[in-house]
């Protein structure tokens, strides 16, 4: 397992009792995420930016043979976005800047 860090747009999401599948995809491609939660846990929609942090392992059921186990998840956009405080922390310099608004899904 190696932990890495995240950043994308929910592309689908699956929500059971115990723990959710969260479709993550940027602009290098698409993993699948699992969330474990509580009943009353407050999901992400769908098109919403995060910023994910986990354990990467390799399930063979998953797209791509790999799944991120989540350990940290921030909103960048969507539910809980008023948690961002600087976008500077999320974005480097104004070429990401300009990328991440060219490719903004209306």
């Amino acid at each position: 397992t190696e932990k890495i860090t995240l950043c994308g747009m929910v592309q689908n999401l699956r929500d059971f009792k115990h723990h959710a599948f969260i479709g993550l995809r940027d602009r290098s491609g698409y993993i699948q995420t699992v969330l474990s939660k509580s009943p009353q846990a407050k999901l992400p929609t769908i098109g919403s930016i995060l910023k994910i942090e986990g354990t990467l392992k390799a399930e063979p059921k998953a797209p791509g043979g790999k799944e991120l186990n989540i350990t940290e998840i921030c909103a960048l956009t969507g539910i809980d976005a008023k948690k961002v405080k600087d976008i500077n922390d999320y974005i480097t310099n104004e070429q990401e800047i300009s990328i991440n608004i060219n490719n903004k899904l209306l």
